[in-house]
């Protein structure tokens, strides 16, 4: 046979005991690593911030083998996001169609008892008169913050809570239909805390977490 096909009769038989060359065994043991590192992500990861796990748990390879590798086995990012902050106030996520000022401040509570601000913070939010009402300036006076409410048709200040959501709707609710609000308020709680403030790499802070980045620059 390899005479009619003119192949190296030595190197037939090297195939035989080795049909996978040492490139290729690589590409098969990256391919473990590239799903554990996309599987860990909620299947959100492309391939820059998979190439940044990689690099992360010591691995040498290159971005361009991370990339060709996940195009020939379609491993797929689901659309990404950039929002540089950490998310707080979450038990409130959920709170009724309608904010009223209970839900309002319990959130903000949360978020003053997880981060204790010592220095004077300004708190941006959406017009609204729950943002208005005497107990939240009451509250925002207590705790050392400054509110500060955009004018009508000015999304700037709202830009970084507006990019989450948008971020929380194509990366975890997306087409999921949760049988309790119980349910939905567990998956939400796990993929802020567990997820997007702890693990998701942020394009903006060099693709570290938030607190990864605020332990940097503490």
């Amino acid at each position: 046979m390899c005479r009619v096909l003119g192949a190296n009769r030595a190197g037939f038989y090297a195939w035989l005991h080795k049909p996978l060359s040492d490139r290729a065994i690589g590409d098969q043991r990256l391919l473990t690593l590239i799903r554990d590192s996309h599987a860990g992500s909620g299947r959100v990861y492309g391939a820059r911030r998979v190439f940044a796990d990689l690099r992360e748990a010591g691995e040498r390879c290159g971005k361009n083998r991370v990339t060709r590798i996940m195009h020939d086995y379609k491993i797929k990012a689901q659309r990404g996001y950039k929002a540089p902050r950490a998310v707080h106030g979450c038990p409130s996520i959920l709170a009724p169609n309608t904010p009223n000022r209970e839900f309002t401040v319990d959130a903000l509570l949360m978020a003053v008892w997880r981060r204790k601000p010592t220095q004077k913070v300004v708190v941006h939010s959406d017009q609204g008169s729950q943002y208005g009402s005497d107990d939240w300036r009451r509250f925002c006076s207590a705790n050392n913050l400054e509110p500060s409410m955009s004018r009508r048709g000015n999304c700037w200040d709202n830009a970084v809570a507006e990019s989450f959501f948008s971020s929380l709707k194509k990366e975890r609710i997306r087409k999921r239909v949760y049988k309790t609000r119980e349910l939905a308020k567990a998956d939400i709680f796990d993929y802020i805390e567990a997820f997007y403030n702890r693990t998701r790499r942020h394009s903006h802070l060099g693709d570290v977490s938030p607190e990864a980045f605020e332990r940097a620059s503490a």
